[in-house]
């Protein structure tokens, strides 16, 4: 034999014998012989495992509730967004607010001049008290018909005449109504017809003054909700939305800003239509954003769109997420986890606990300070957690890290248990 070909027959032997030393079991895997205990299995080929203690990570095998999970992609939206408009015309006098600035329900956001709708109001209340002076004075020389009178009146709505006068005119001309001499004799005498055929020009004042003292109230343009002013920085170009300034001439529909309330923030996850029945409303659901690669939200699946879009073969799922501190940003995008079906009572170990031999899972249950080779039967199982049949009881701890190249009776320390 040359003397390369003897070289390399001594590397083949060499390694043989190495790799027969480091074979816990010579080639045989404890418990893989019709089911036989690891240990008796390997009578006369079993070599010894290390003596030094190997340091591992346990967890113990519990019971509890195994919760089935799906991934999807979800975008933040605002909770309410409301882009605040003007009602009347006027010259914008005031922004007492600032891009980004939180306020309060009933906070005043924009002040428009009122001088013309002031004077309009006036204008309308004085046209009103005219009317009502009018009004009073055609009741008085209406002339009493003795059969009709307050009796009738209350027949049916148990009304008085002058309580059936008060739902035609506003408080202000009732009042002055009633300050002429005589009035609540004459208004015992007087029926509904006539009442009705001599309200219409009152009514009509009314309605006047009403509409005016409606268009002032409105140069105060308040705060619906609590929530965060936006939009008053953005600038005029192409396909750019151009907010108002002061002391410009505004109009009705004209925009002025966007309130934003988001919190909570809502999420629209898209779920994929095979996987629609698994989600319910009420269950929780675990958000990851990238602009906050190291935080775990959870929030909650608050109601799911009844109408699977036909183009994307998905369904919209709306979830609810606490953001108190104001992180979150619509338009965000975001990694969700949606519990869907719970199963409770089962025996479950962290998924990190089970390694496969042969293809068969196995696990390493800790017993005397020794690494014990098990067999088990898996159930169900989940991204984190093992539903265990058979192989392990309940309080056993399975080694979850260190056992990849672990030998069976192998010597261990406990590093770290959960």
């Amino acid at each position: 034999m040359s003397r390369r070909g003897l070289y390399i027959a001594t590397v083949v032997i060499a390694a043989a014998g190495i790799i027969y030393w480091l074979a816990p079991w010579g080639g045989e895997e404890p418990g893989d012989i019709n089911g036989a205990d690891p240990a008796a299995s390997t009578e006369g080929t079993f070599h010894p495992p290390p003596s030094q203690e190997v340091p591992v990570t346990v967890a113990t095998a519990v019971r509890g509730d195994l919760v089935m999970r799906i991934t999807a992609t979800g975008t933040a939206e605002a909770d309410r967004l409301l882009e605040l408009s003007s009602q009347v015309s006027a010259r914008i006098k005031e922004i007492p607010v600032v891009e980004g600035q939180f306020v309060d329900a009933g906070e005043l956001l924009v002040l428009l001049d009122d001088t013309e709708l002031k004077m309009d109001r006036d204008q309308a209340e004085a046209a009103l008290l005219q009317s009502v002076m009018r009004f009073a004075e055609n009741m008085m020389a209406i002339p009493g018909d003795p059969v009709i009178r307050e009796s009738d009146l209350n027949q049916d709505s148990g009304m008085s005449a002058a309580e059936f006068l008060r739902q035609f005119i506003s408080p202000q001309g009732y009042q002055a109504l009633l300050a002429h001499p005589n009035l609540e004799e004459r208004l015992e005498e007087l029926s509904r017809e006539e009442i009705s055929s001599a309200h219409s020009e009152l009514s009509s004042r009314t309605l006047s003054l009403e509409k005016a003292e409606l268009d002032l109230s409105r140069t105060r343009v308040l705060s619906p909700f609590t929530g965060q002013v936006t939009g008053l920085d953005a600038v005029s170009g192409p396909n750019v939305k151009s907010w108002p300034v002061m002391g410009q001439q505004v109009g009705p529909g004209v925009d002025l800003m966007l309130l934003v309330d988001a919190d909570p923030i809502k999420l629209r996850v898209e779920v994929i239509e095979s996987e629609i029945g698994q989600v319910h409303e009420g269950r929780r659901a675990e958000v990851r954003f990238p602009a906050f690669r190291d935080e775990v939200f959870t929030g909650t699946i608050e109601a799911i769109s009844p109408v699977v879009d036909a183009d994307r073969k998905s369904l919209s799922v709306s979830v609810a997420l606490p953001n108190p501190r104001h992180q979150l940003k619509p338009g965000m995008s975001a990694q969700v986890v949606l519990d869907t079906e719970i199963f409770t009572d089962r025996l479950l170990i962290p998924g990190t606990a089970v390694i496969y031999r042969s293809d068969r899972p196995v696990v390493f249950v800790v017993r005397g300070g020794r690494a014990q080779w098990e067999y088990i039967e898996k159930g169900l199982e989940n991204a984190d957690w093992v539903e265990v049949l058979s192989g392990v009881s309940e309080g056993d701890q399975v080694i979850t890290s260190g056992h990849f190249t672990m030998a069976h009776d192998t010597p261990v320390r406990i590093a770290e248990s959960s």
